[in-house]
């Protein structure tokens, strides 16, 4: 990539959006919709947090550009991060190695100018895919992954749980969506690291609970909220990342239609976000109802 963008500047630019991306005054719920002008589909994420702010809700399938929705999703966690889920022709690399996996990515092919948001590990360059379904997998050389509308990213001015804010280096008001270049699209569809694994699940004693808890057919008082709330957070807690929140749903889920009988979505609704909610308290990031 080329050196940073400058500022854009404000004849280029109307003079609502400029303000909305430098100014640091202003509302969340601001950001969201300047960004919902773009055609972005958004939804809220809990405060300097990873995990969707709704309880009850699905997460980055509510992801939307209705203006009302968002609007009083806003007014109602007005500190929400802003989550974004990419239409199903785009996807986002994320860079977790920060400038050297950049070096090691433009030593095989030329990144173009595209949105690119400054995270705190690395970068999120976001690209179009026309015609091609990008999977969301690992690229494990380069400390990347692809993020596709299966799953979601963070966008400016989001903070992260440590604290760090998300930074536009090159803003999607004034930069275009570009091609993902062919070298790059082979690097994806050829590499083997599938979105999802971790370190801890192949851990061998937490492999040994999972295969533990994860047997099917419990009964009515055999335990199946507290297997429910070991298996779910098992999977979503590791070191270091966990699966995402809904393919582990989904899991759980699969899991409990074997129990006799399987315990109302009421009820694994309610064993999800008790658990969602220890996990933020447990990264620092407080109660976000």
């Amino acid at each position: 990539m080329t050196d940073r963008k400058a500022a854009p500047d404000r004849a280029a630019v109307p003079q609502t959006s400029i303000d909305i991306i430098v100014a640091q005054n202003y509302g969340m719920l601001d950001h969201v919709q300047a960004l919902r002008t773009l055609g972005l589909r958004i939804f809220p994420v809990a405060e300097r947090s990873k995990l969707p702010a709704i309880a009850g809700g699905h997460g980055h399938l509510d992801a939307t550009t209705d203006e009302v929705t968002i609007r009083n999703w806003w007014m109602g966690h007005p500190c929400a991060n802003i989550g974004h889920r990419p239409d199903d022709d785009e996807f986002y690399l994320d860079v977790d190695g920060g400038d050297e996996s950049l070096r090691k990515l433009t030593a095989i092919g030329q990144l173009p100018i595209t949105p690119t948001t400054k995270t705190p590990r690395g970068y999120h360059l976001r690209f179009r895919s026309t015609g091609i379904h990008i999977p969301q997998r690992k690229l494990q050389r380069f400390q990347a992954e692809t993020k596709t509308s299966s799953g979601y990213v963070l966008l400016p001015p989001s903070v992260h749980p440590s604290g760090a804010r998300y930074e536009w280096l090159f803003d999607p008001w004034t930069t275009p969506v570009a091609e993902c270049p062919k070298w790059l699209l082979r690097l994806i569809l050829e590499a083997d690291g599938s979105y999802g694994h971790n370190a801890s699940v192949s851990n061998p004693d937490h492999l040994d609970e999972l295969r533990r808890i994860a047997k099917a057919g419990l009964r009515d008082g055999e335990g199946r909220n507290n297997a429910a709330y070991r298996l779910y957070g098992l999977l979503i807690s590791p070191p270091r990342e966990g699966l995402d929140v809904y393919a582990a749903r989904d899991l759980i889920r699969h899991w409990n239609a074997a129990n006799i009988p399987p315990l109302f979505e009421r009820e694994l609704s309610r064993v999800f976000r008790s658990r969602e909610l220890r996990e933020l308290h447990r990264r620092g990031c407080g109660r976000h109802e």
